[in-house]
């Protein structure tokens, strides 16, 4: 929203502000959307003939992708039933990463099946306050895609869903972590009970399943 507001600025345009902003002098429309909250986000996102740019926004989880956004990535992209459909990430980071840093990013991005070149990198605090002259270059040579809307699917996902069920302390937690390799909930014995108040959620993006 801050980047059209500058570019609105920026080229005089006044755009009526909702969902999709048209801005009719330089030929575009803006779509913004609620994210796979809404299970027809593809129906209409894309319910119009034409040619797309697409842009992915992720927000980093301690300087690394999460995996939910990486799901989101497949999940919209496999819905699109093209051979060739470019896309867009732009990764908003808490401060300024080291290139080697954004390379680790970069790797995190395209290790799922669907992969892009085309990645920004831009700091928070950059959103609200300075644009860099670069984030609309990014724009203006970010790749193009026709779709017409015969060529969308529902966005469903393919993951598997392991759900375990069983009384306090009995080793549910346990068997994720040993299933994942790694300690992604809570283990152990408290005052008799177990240590897991709330469902948890683990999305293991390599193997496609949630825990």
């Amino acid at each position: 929203d801050t980047a059209l507001l500058e570019q609105a600025e920026r080229t005089n345009t006044n755009f009526k502000w909702k969902d999709i902003y048209e801005d009719l002098q330089n030929n575009k429309v803006y779509i913004d959307t609620p994210g796979l909250a809404n299970s027809k986000i593809n129906e209409e996102a894309f319910k119009r003939h034409g040619k797309y740019k697409i842009f992915f926004v992720i927000l980093l989880n301690e300087d690394r992708v999460r995996p939910e956004d990486l799901t989101t990535i497949n999940t919209v992209m496999n819905s699109i039933n093209l051979r060739y459909k470019p896309f867009n990430i732009i990764v908003i980071e808490n401060k300024k990463m080291p290139p080697n840093k954004q390379s680790q990013i970069i790797d995190q991005l395209n290790s799922i099946s669907n992969k892009t070149e085309n990645i920004y990198f831009m700091s928070s605090y950059n959103i609200s306050h300075n644009i860099y002259k670069d984030f609309f270059s990014f724009f203006d040579t970010s790749k193009t895609v026709e779709i017409h809307p015969k060529n969308i699917r529902e966005a469903k996902s393919s993951k598997e869903y392991w759900v375990f069920i069983g009384n306090p302390g009995v080793g549910k937690s346990t068997i994720i972590n040993a299933l994942v390799g790694k300690t992604v909930a809570k283990v152990g014995l408290s005052a008799g009970h177990g240590l897991t108040d709330d469902f948890i959620i683990y999305e293991d993006c390599e193997n496609n399943r949630v825990y």
